[in-house]
C-alpha cells in the first residue's frame, strides 16, 4: 500500500514520511514537491491516501483536490496539512472533498495514525455508495449515467486546456445468437470477459463504460492526434480476437468500432456530450455496414 506526501517543504515531507513508514501496516511512501508532480504520480500509480500541503507553489491544496476529482474516476482520500487554523481555510479544505485536516504544528504519530485510519474508513463508505450509483452491476464498468456526466466534464477540460480527446463506440457483432443458443447466463459471462479485455487494452487513465446491452464506450483524454485514437482502436479489435470459453464451448465475438475526436479539423470548437456520442455511434454503424469487425473514423459526410 502506497501513501503520497505532497509538500514543497522538504523537512515537512520527511517528517510525515517517517511517521507513516513506521506504522505497522507497512505503508510505502512516495513524495512530491508541487501539485504538477503530485498529479502526475496520482495518474500513473495507485495510492491509498494523500497527505497534501494546503499551500503549494503552483496550486493550493483545495484546488488540487478538486482537480483530482475531475481527472480521476476513483481519487484516493486526502488529508490536508496547513500552518493555519483559520475556520475559512479548514472549511474550504473539507468542502473541496478532503477527508481530514491537520495542523502542521500539531502533527504527531498518534494524530497522523488516527487521521489516516479515519480518512480510509470514511473514503471506503463513500466509495461504496458512489460505486453503486456509478457502476454497471454486471461488468463492474462505469454505467451510462456516470459516463454522460464524465464526458461533459472531459469536454470542458479539453476546451480549458486546449487538449484533444477521443471517443470509441464499441458494439459486438452477432451477440444475440450467443444468448439464443447458450442462454443469458453464458451471454452475461461473455459481456464480463469483453469488459475485462477492453480495460486491459487501454491506458490506466482511460475510461471504459458499458452503455447497456452489448454497447461499450472508451474515452481517451490528452491524445496527440487521430493516430493515437486509431492505435487504441486496433488494440481493442485485437483484444477480442481470441475465443471466449463458456460452459463446455468457446464462442467468438467481434466488435464494430466507431471513433471520433474533439476538436476535429473543420469541426465545431464546442460540442455537447450527446453530439459527440452520436458521432461515434454513427461511425460504429458505418463499421457494421463495412462488414463488421472493423474500425471506422467519423467524418461529416461518412
Amino acid at each position: 500500500m502506497k501513501v503520497l506526501v505532497v509538500d514543497d517543504n522538504r523537512v515537512d515531507r520527511a517528517h510525515i514520511r517517517r511517521i507513516v513508514e513506521r506504522m505497522p501496516q507497512g505503508y510505502k511512501v512516495d513524495e512530491a514537491g508541487d501539485a504538477g508532480e503530485a498529479l502526475q504520480r496520482l495518474l500513473d500509480s495507485d495510492y491509498v491516501c494523500v497527505f497534501l500541503d494546503f499551500m503549494l507553489p503552483d496550486m493550493n491544496g483545495a484546488e488540487l483536490v478538486r482537480t483530482l476529482q475531475e481527472r480521476m474516476t476513483a481519487a484516493p482520500p486526502v488529508i490536508l496539512l496547513s500552518n493555519s487554523d483559520d475556520d475559512t481555510t479548514i472549511q474550504d479544505c473539507l468542502k473541496s472533498g478532503a477527508q481530514d485536516y491537520l495542523l502542521k504544528g500539531e502533527v504527531s504519530p498518534s494524530l497522523v495514525s488516527r487521521a489516516l485510519r479515519y480518512a480510509l474508513e470514511r473514503h471506503r463508505r463513500e466509495a461504496e455508495i458512489r460505486y453503486l450509483a456509478t457502476h454497471d452491476s454486471l461488468t463492474a464498468l462505469f454505467n451510462r449515467s456516470f459516463f454522460n456526466q464524465y464526458l461533459e466534464k472531459a469536454i470542458e477540460r479539453s476546451a480549458r486546456h486546449s487538449t484533444m480527446l477521443g471517443l470509441l463506440f464499441v458494439d459486438l457483432d452477432k451477440f444475440k445468437p450467443i444468448n439464443d443458443e447458450y442462454g443469458h447466463e453464458a451471454g452475461d459471462a461473455v459481456l464480463r470477459e469483453v469488459a475485462a479485455r477492453l480495460v486491459s487494452a487501454v491506458r490506466k487513465a482511460d475510461l471504459v463504460a458499458r452503455l447497456g446491452g452489448d454497447e461499450f464506450v472508451v474515452l481517451l483524454e490528452d491524445i496527440r492526434d487521430a493516430g493515437d485514437l486509431h492505435d487504441i482502436g486496433l488494440k481493442l479489435l485485437a483484444s477480442l480476437r481470441a475465443a471466449i470459453p463458456i460452459k463446455l464451448a468457446e464462442v467468438s465475438v467481434t466488435p464494430s468500432i466507431g471513433m471520433t475526436m474533439h476538436p476535429r479539423p473543420g469541426g465545431p470548437e464546442r460540442i455537447r456530450a450527446g453530439d459527440l456520442l452520436k458521432q461515434a455511434d454513427h461511425a460504429m454503424y458505418q463499421a457494421k455496414a463495412n462488414g463488421k469487425n472493423t474500425l471506422v473514423e467519423y467524418t461529416e459526410h461518412g
